[in-house]
């Protein structure tokens, strides 16, 4: 079985090597540093990415029908903007995929329905709408997501963002502002991130092009796959500790999993487990993966012994 790991925003595939089983057949992506030429445009273009990226190395040492006939041995582990592109990727082409493990993200804020919504390098800010409303909440995230693009960018400040960031574009100012974000309030010291490291320009195109804001709402097609995922989740993190139990609740093949603790010796901040899951707990995380995988290994089945 080969593990195709996504990294969150401003993640690098490194991160994935201070949690990951060592037992682990994976490759990590990354989707941030230039690796992807040119910059997918939407989550759906970026699925795609990941899926002929899959397809590579399936097909190293045997034909690709073979790959179908005898059925995937790809598991996806996709963590908060990468879980995101995951979903996209397992639903555009489902039959590439075994398993998922999706950590820490959003399957879309619901939507009154239609086609998939627009996610071009300038989406427009959806128009006026009552406050509290379905479109609201999409407009305020997509408005707060583009102010963080121009900042990103460098080309100059802007007003803060939900009225608690700053407007600064150096490098320093920017990351330190995007970890004391609410969603970052529990869990441990984040990972050093170096300007070198990144494209500031496709951190701004996917900020802009992939805001949760502009993301259709997946429940629909969640609830029909016939893949099964285990959503993991951070026990201080309240919102997706929700989602990770709607989710579910959703599909007969879905399961959750919260992570706890996070003061182990082990890289953990100390701090509880909060959005950032796998580098709160380490531990406990390559234990999850590890009984996931022998599940797999001993069942041929994550239905059989896992679903709930």
């Amino acid at each position: 079985m080969k593990w195709h790991c996504l990294h969150g925003f401003l993640g690098r595939s490194q991160d994935w090597d201070l949690v990951l089983p060592r037992s682990l057949d994976s490759i990590c992506y990354d989707l941030f540093s230039g690796q992807a030429d040119p910059i997918p445009q939407s989550l759906l273009e970026w699925g795609r990415w990941v899926n002929l990226k899959a397809s590579s190395v399936a097909q190293e040492g045997r034909p690709k029908d073979r790959i179908k006939a005898r059925g995937s041995e790809n598991i996806l582990l996709g963590y908060s903007l990468g879980g995101r592109i995951g979903l996209h990727a397992i639903l555009d082409e489902p039959d590439l995929w075994k398993v998922a493990v999706i950590v820490s993200a959003h399957p879309g804020l619901p939507e009154l329905g239609g086609p998939e919504l627009a996610g071009g390098p300038r989406a427009a800010a959806p128009g006026p709408a009552a406050p509290g409303s379905r479109a609201e909440d999409r407009r305020v995230r997509l408005e707060a997501d583009q102010k963080w693009a121009v900042r990103f960018k460098g080309v100059g400040g802007n007003e803060g963002v939900s009225g608690s960031v700053g407007s600064s574009t150096t490098w320093d100012a920017l990351v330190h502002d995007w970890n004391s974000q609410p969603v970052f309030a529990a869990g441990g010291k984040p990972l050093p991130r170096n300007e070198a490291d990144f494209s500031r320009s496709a951190l701004a195109t996917v900020m802009e092009t992939c805001s949760l804001g502009v993301q259709r709402d997946l429940r629909a097609e969640l609830k029909n796959l016939k893949i099964p995922i285990l959503w993991i989740a951070g026990e201080h993190d309240t919102k997706f500790r929700t989602l990770a139990e709607e989710m579910a609740g959703l599909n007969p093949l879905f399961r959750e999993r919260v992570i706890c603790g996070g003061n182990l010796g082990d890289g953990g901040g100390g701090e509880g487990v909060g959005h950032r899951v796998p580098w709160d707990n380490p531990g406990e995380f390559r234990d999850v993966l590890e009984e996931f995988c022998g599940s797999l290994v001993r069942d041929k089945s994550f239905v059989s012994s896992n679903a709930t």
